[in-house]
């Protein structure tokens, strides 16, 4: 993997690109809800972090794999987890890691064990993945993008050198996952994504 052990280094000023998907089969019709998941990753971003990210939404599972066709590489690729689509988004990554290498790979949701063994066994399953967003992702999400901006690069698990409150990932196989404490208020100040367009 090219990079590895120092990140990708952003071009400056460039905004961090970061995909969002909440994909479905698009041959089957019933499960194209609104992305509300998804639009409030985006909405949370947007406004914390203003014209440092650069956010595209994804529901249809033809649109993404047309965008990682022929769209400029982007830094990060969040993943939806979910009974659905859990298996989608592994070939989905995939496709990701052949034509992206360096892309960061996260994902969040409720599919996934909550005990320290749960999330280390998902994680060696899903090996590709980098990071997973746990509970109510706006947060570890937003954590771990601060981070790459302190960095100045995206950083693969491999080679990430600190606990990021929220996100759990293995480092040489072992668990990291610092607990984020919720506290009121928190959650509630999410933006809504109707009104901010997403």
């Amino acid at each position: 993997m090219k990079n590895q052990e120092l990140g990708v280094r952003l071009a400056v000023p460039r905004p961090l690109r970061i995909y969002l998907t909440d994909l479905a089969h698009d041959y089957v019709h019933g499960n194209f809800t609104v992305p509300y998941n998804i639009g409030l990753l985006a909405a949370y971003l947007e406004h914390h972090f203003r014209s440092q990210v650069e956010i595209k939404l994804f529901k249809s599972t033809g649109h993404f794999l047309d965008a990682i066709k022929t769209d400029q590489a982007p830094d990060i690729v969040g993943f939806s987890n979910y009974l659905w689509n859990q298996q989608l988004n592994h070939r989905m990554m995939e496709k990701v890691n052949q034509r992206f290498p360096d892309a960061v790979l996260c994902m969040g949701g409720p599919l996934i064990r909550t005990d320290a063994r749960g999330i280390s066994d998902f994680l060696r399953k899903y090996n590709a993945l980098d990071y997973y967003a746990m509970y109510e992702g706006e947060m570890p999400l937003g954590n771990l993008v601060e981070y790459f901006l302190s960095k100045g690069k995206i950083i693969k698990k491999e080679a990430c050198d600190t606990k990021i409150p929220g996100v759990a990932y293995l480092f040489h196989n072992e668990l990291v996952f610092p607990k984020l404490e919720f506290k009121k208020g928190m959650i509630e100040n999410v933006p809504s994504p109707y009104l901010t367009g997403w």
